[in-house]
């Protein structure tokens, strides 16, 4: 058949039903596609925040006063939010989850669910580097929590991306 036959056909078919005709961009979209996308920023922030983090704290030194201050509201950030953030959005799928803003309520929660969730996290993973071998000294608690809180954030940031794939094939199918 000439390619200009089947051009004039398709849309025939299409409006008589025999052919369905789907956006497959929208439902093949892969996870670095996603991850370039504004939904999955948050995962961004936090890992920079994370490496920024255990750079301040290994390069500078306690005594440096003006930049004593930016060491500590990183680890502040680092210690007390990240890896409850990390977790709990690993944990929740949810559409109020993944569409936080200033003005959704939900955001107090979100943020007072993390303080918390990271104040238990680290206080185990405190609690396990005391008894174990390597300690508990400034850089096994650094990489620790890095390491788990880019664990948690990579894997919420993929079930989140799946969840919308699911969201995205069964929405087009309707």
């Amino acid at each position: 058949m000439p390619e200009e036959e089947i051009i004039q056909c398709i849309p025939k078919q299409q409006a008589e039903g025999e052919t369905k005709l789907e956006n497959q961009s929208s439902q093949s979209s892969s996870l670095t596609t996603y991850l370039k996308t504004r939904e999955a920023l948050w995962y961004w922030i936090t890992i920079i925040i994370g490496v920024v983090t255990v750079t301040l704290a290994t390069a500078i030194s306690e005594n440096a006063y003006p930049w004593t201050y930016t060491r500590n509201i990183f680890g502040a950030i680092f210690v007390l939010f990240l890896p409850g953030y990390s977790f709990t959005k690993a944990l929740f799928q949810s559409k109020t989850f993944s569409s936080t803003s200033v003005e959704n309520p939900a955001t107090i929660g979100i943020v007072a669910l993390s303080i918390g969730m990271s104040m238990a996290i680290v206080s185990v993973f405190g609690l396990l580097l005391f008894y174990s071998p390597l300690g508990l000294n400034l850089p096994t608690i650094l990489l620790s929590l890095f390491a788990f809180t880019s664990t948690s954030a990579t894997a919420a940031v993929i079930l989140e991306h799946q969840a919308k794939k699911n969201y995205v094939s069964k929405e087009n199918t309707r």
